[in-house]
């Protein structure tokens, strides 16, 4: 099945995270700090007519270094809080956090696309939501823990990437 692609864009920050950052010299972005908490969100939108529910679908930030790395063994933490809104029922918060390795070395200024995985190589597995659904989706660097040994901020694309199978438009399929 072919897959398509929705861009989600930031619309709020919240904490020590500003869209007043860029990566680059016009791409809007915002900075988590590795001790305090700050977070984008992402505009609500439905899930579009050609989703198909059967499928798994995709996840991804684009996250800069602010500063270089040149240290083997380091990793971050960051989540993807989606608030998932069936046409009919009640709305469920699905988060997937990642433990993700630092790229050594890691340029100041180099983006690396990431994958938010909930351990099956997926974000959110076939079955999860309907063509129509609303969601809402929050980025956040997780401040204080354990795995999160990267003490320098990092930089956040001010938006997220949904990838999605399409459904069938024609017969046969």
């Amino acid at each position: 099945m072919p897959q398509n692609t929705i861009s989600l864009p930031g619309t709020r920050t919240t904490g020590q995270a500003f869209l007043t950052n860029f990566i680059g010299s016009s791409m809007n972005a915002c900075n988590f700090d590795q001790a305090v908490s700050g977070s984008m969100w992402c505009a609500p939108f439905r899930l579009p007519a050609d989703f198909d529910p059967s499928y798994p679908s995709y996840v991804y930030a684009d996250l800069a270094a602010v500063v270089g790395n040149a240290t083997a063994g380091l990793a971050t933490v960051v989540r993807v809080n989606m608030t998932h809104v069936p046409a009919i029922g009640t709305p469920a918060d699905l988060d997937v956090q990642i433990g993700w390795p630092i790229p050594n070395p890691w340029t100041a200024g180099d983006v690396q696309r990431i994958l938010f995985d909930d351990g099956t190589g997926v974000t959110y597995p076939g079955g999860t939501f309907l063509a129509g659904d609303m969601v809402g989706m929050l980025l956040r660097r997780v401040p204080g823990d354990a795995v999160d040994n990267y003490l320098q901020p990092l930089r956040a694309a001010a938006s997220l990437t949904l990838v999605y199978h399409q459904r069938c438009q024609r017969f046969p399929c």
